[in-house]
């Protein structure tokens, strides 16, 4: 690996470290939580049966008990937490963090590391082409997001539109009172 993306990744992490640790790390939790809920939906979806939080956790330095808090948004996850668990799907916590709920079927395709170590290995002039192209992409992408199919003609599948589970963040999460 090139120092540039061996550099890049140790900035992205410490970029990670820095989001959990500020006053607003729930965004980062939101973003983890659900790109989590979102991905293993997805592979219920793939495989005909969801992962449960023991299959999650087994080789891994978590527990059932802990993802479970994690994807019912009781417990913020650590950054070793976050990184156990990506490793489950081979990712990097950082793909986890990702905002703006992308598709689970590229999270695991490995194109958005690829996307990154690209935009790392190009000159000043082809990051540009990639960040025109990107936006241009975009644009477009949220043009047919209106109409009511995909481009390729098919009927758009979103694992992530399932039935309501509870509060959508953690602020939103009723606190337990004391009992007395």
């Amino acid at each position: 690996m090139s120092r540039k993306i061996v550099r890049m990744k140790n900035i992205l992490r410490s970029y990670y470290i820095r989001i959990l640790n500020m006053k607003k790390r729930e965004l980062a939790a939101e973003a983890f939580v659900d790109n989590l809920n979102a991905l293993i939906k997805y592979i219920e979806m793939e495989s005909g049966k969801e992962p449960s939080n023991r299959e999650i956790s087994k080789g891994h330095d978590v527990s059932d008990r802990m993802i479970g808090k994690i994807r019912n948004r009781d417990s913020i996850p650590t950054i070793d937490k976050a990184d156990e668990i990506a490793q489950y799907f081979k990712l990097p916590a950082w793909v986890l963090l990702l905002p703006g709920h992308p598709n689970p079927s590229q999270l695991l395709s490995g194109d958005i590391e690829q996307l990154l170590s690209d935009y790392i290995k190009s000159d000043a002039l082809g990051r540009q082409q990639i960040l025109a192209t990107a936006k241009h992409e975009s644009r477009r992408a949220t043009h047919l997001a209106g109409l009511p199919e995909t481009y390729d003609g098919g009927k758009a599948k979103d694992p992530t539109n399932h039935k309501d589970q509870g509060p959508k963040t953690f602020s939103q999460k009723k606190k337990p009172t004391k009992k007395k």
